[in-house]
């Protein structure tokens, strides 16, 4: 991997890179790494795994790409994620995220719920935590 002698790394911004595809368990040796920046490049996917390993990822940007869809398992090990900026994105489908108990500040387009049923229905799904909730955010 790109990053593997890079363990001690806290911050990484890979903003405006112009980046449309990210490897499953890119980031698997960041095992310091709090914040992750992908905002404005050009993302559509984010696979499985694609954030494997990062335990200690408190903040992560994926806002201003073109994401459509999300796999299952992409945020499966952000156990301490707090922050999750999905905004403007051209969102499809929004599968299970994960158990992000630790999500305080989540981030997305509003116009993706079609209804207040709907919106309730993600936030279950997501099972959060909310203290300070910014659904309606535009970033």
């Amino acid at each position: 991997s790109v990053f593997e002698d890079n363990s001690a790394l806290n911050n990484l911004d890979l903003s405006k890179n112009q980046i449309n595809f990210l490897n499953e368990s890119l980031f698997r040796h960041l095992l310091s790494l709090e914040n992750l920046n992908l905002n404005t490049n050009k993302l559509a996917n984010i696979q499985n795994w694609t954030f494997k390993g990062l335990f200690n990822l408190i903040n992560l940007n994926l806002s201003n790409n073109k994401i459509i869809f999300i796999q299952k398992n992409s945020f499966a090990d952000l156990f301490n994620l707090k922050i999750l900026d999905l905004g403007k994105n051209p969102f499809m489908s929004i599968n299970y995220l994960g158990k992000l108990n630790s999500l305080r500040n989540f981030y997305i387009k509003p116009d993706i719920f079609e209804n207040k049923a709907n919106l309730e229905v993600f936030l279950n799904m997501i099972k959060a935590k909310f203290y300070k909730t910014s659904l309606f955010n535009q970033i």
